[in-house]
């Protein structure tokens, strides 16, 4: 296994190169298929803000190499409160406390119980308008050179990220008839459950 680039630049050079390549045309199609931007041309009053390939490697529990992950994320430390977002806060759970109780009563009263993960989260919440470069050297789209991608929805690296797909996530959940608890906003349950 090689080391993990930390530039985009540094993925040219990796013995590896293909297989960044994949990761980062699977995550361009993964934000292509969730409708997560569209090129316009800049214009003088659009406040572009930046954004860089981050690179990872996926291991299993033997450390056996599972998957090469490459995220576009935006230069959200250039973002300024009160201007590129206001509310930024997401409801949290202690996870180790939640799989306690949760494991305690599952073995207690012998319920059935789920668990998922969704993939790129974050490609879920809706955005106000704001813009990034459209700088990814590989991934630009022929006879859009110049332009940028006006965001629809949210990328990792954005202030208001986690509590934009916090949003999507509570809509789908309330509407599948599930409650959120009062104390601990980040915890949903549901009493009427068929399996």
């Amino acid at each position: 296994m090689s080391e993990i680039p930390k530039t985009y630049a540094e993925t040219r050079n990796s013995p590896d190169k293909s297989k960044w390549d994949e990761a980062m045309s699977e995550e361009i199609e993964m934000m292509q298929s969730r409708k997560v931007w569209d090129l316009v041309e800049p214009n003088s009053n659009m406040k572009v803000l930046g954004c860089r390939w981050v690179y990872n490697i996926k291991q299993d529990e033997k450390n056996n190499v599972r998957k090469y992950k490459s995220r576009l994320v935006a230069q959200g430390f250039k973002q300024r409160p009160g201007v590129d977002f206001t509310d930024v806060f997401a409801p949290l759970v202690n996870f180790d406390v939640i799989k306690f109780l949760f494991v305690l009563l599952v073995c207690i009263l012998g319920w059935n119980h789920a668990q998922i993960d969704v993939k790129a989260a974050y490609l879920y919440g809706k955005l106000d308008t704001l813009f990034i470069c459209n700088n990814q050297k590989d991934f630009v789209v022929k006879g859009c050179e110049n332009h940028v991608c006006r965001l629809h929805k949210s990328i990792y690296g954005l202030h208001q990220s986690g509590r934009q797909w916090n949003i999507e996530l509570n809509k789908i959940l309330i509407k599948l008839g599930f409650q959120q608890n009062e104390l601990c906003n980040g915890l949903y349950t549901k009493t009427d459950v068929c399996y």
